[in-house]
């Protein structure tokens, strides 16, 4: 009887374990756009982090600092997942995490950062970090490295197109 009991104790933990299993991943995008760097950024914000960047537009749900670039802002995106700010270093770089909503990450933080490589050429660079469920890794980079280069490339048009 004791051992029935162990073994049952011993495949509770087992199916535990592989349910809090996760995989550290790590997403790099980048675009190089015809801006400043303040221009790029002041775009992302406007475009991207606002407009949704081609992704649809967001829902605003807390407007967050508008005198300091929108630091702790709340917006929730398709899919009805919710996304905050969470530090902005002005023209350089803004960082986000994933606070809510059905996306299948156990964490999710990303840095965009704004790089002048010249004259009116700036490198904005995308960067996060993902705790993702074992088995989900493969959908969850897919999605996101298009959701990421999507954005980009609206941003990318934006800065080209508009004055």
């Amino acid at each position: 009887m004791g051992d029935t009991t162990n073994r049952g104790q011993d495949e509770a933990a087992e199916t535990a374990a592989a349910a809090e299993a996760v995989a550290d991943c790590m997403l790099d995008v980048s675009v190089d756009v015809p801006a400043n760097a303040e221009r790029a950024f002041k775009l992302w914000l406007d475009h991207v982090w606002l407009g949704g960047g081609g992704l649809g537009k967001p829902a605003i749900l807390e407007e967050g600092d508008t005198n300091h670039h929108r630091l702790h802002c709340v917006r929730r995106v398709a899919g009805g997942v919710k996304e905050k700010i969470t530090a902005v270093d002005p023209f350089d770089a803004i960082s986000y995490r994933i606070i809510g909503g059905p996306f299948p990450v156990r964490s999710h933080h990303a840095t965009v950062h704004f790089r002048e490589k010249g004259p009116n050429v700036t490198n904005v660079h995308w960067h996060c970090e993902m705790d993702i469920p074992w088995g989900l890794q493969w959908i969850v980079t897919a999605i996101t490295r298009f959701a990421f280069n999507r954005m980009l490339s609206a941003l990318a048009t934006a800065a080209a197109t508009s004055p």
